[in-house]
């Protein structure tokens, strides 16, 4: 006797919008968190206290600024696609 291969497509649904919103902000803000811990560990004092920041600190700042900014972008595609946890597409039944 020979099995057949079934295949089994289940259905999903998304979850609502306003939980898809509120996780890409939850997670862009715990981004911005994150990014602004690297930026006060790896900025001299001098640059945070006094403004004088070197080249090195400029740099450190601006490809942080675009680290932050690319991960919201990709946050929020991930979020509208039901890709990220707490927004996980549901499976219907």
């Amino acid at each position: 006797m020979q099995s057949a291969n079934v295949k089994i497509e289940q259905e999903f649904q998304s979850s609502p919008v306003i939980r898809r919103l509120l996780c890409a902000l939850v997670y862009s803000l715990g981004i911005f968190a994150s990014i602004s811990v690297l930026g006060v560990l790896s900025v001299s004092a001098d640059c945070q206290i006094d403004g004088k920041c070197s080249n090195k600190d400029r740099v450190v700042d601006v490809v942080l600024s675009a680290v932050w900014v690319l991960g919201s972008v990709v946050v929020a595609y991930k979020a509208w696609r039901s890709e990220l946890i707490g927004c996980r597409k549901k499976a219907l039944v």
